[in-house]
């Protein structure tokens, strides 16, 4: 496991553990936030972080998805930014507004965001 990978695994359930505390879905902001030792990556985002470690250009900008290590299920109908497309984990937890009835919604799908391949 790498240490990107390890740290989005943490991450995300935070975020998990920390909405079903406060009954409200909280953003990963509120992650670095409370943990500001931990050096935001790009695009507060730990795959784009380690998609950008493997792509050979440096991850030139928006280059390196094809790099992420995640599997989103788009790669094929996009030529980036998987994970923003069509109806993915991370699509479905970005559109939970902070309403009080979706919060176990989004602690949810934090943890299956945490625990993608």
């Amino acid at each position: 496991m790498s240490k990107n990978e390890k740290l989005h695994r943490e991450m995300w359930h935070w975020i998990a553990e920390e909405t079903r505390k406060q009954k409200r879905k909280v953003i990963k902001y509120e992650y670095f936030n409370h943990n500001k030792t931990q050096l935001v990556p790009a695009a507060s985002c730990f795959a784009c972080q380690e998609a950008i470690k493997r792509c050979p250009t440096g991850g030139d900008a928006g280059r390196y998805c094809q790099y992420c290590p995640l599997k989103w299920g788009t790669e094929k109908s996009y030529a980036s930014d998987f994970c923003l497309r069509g109806d993915t984990l991370f699509c479905q937890w970005m559109m939970i507004g902070a309403g009080l009835s979706d919060w176990q919604v989004a602690a949810d799908l934090a943890d299956r965001i945490a625990e993608m391949e």
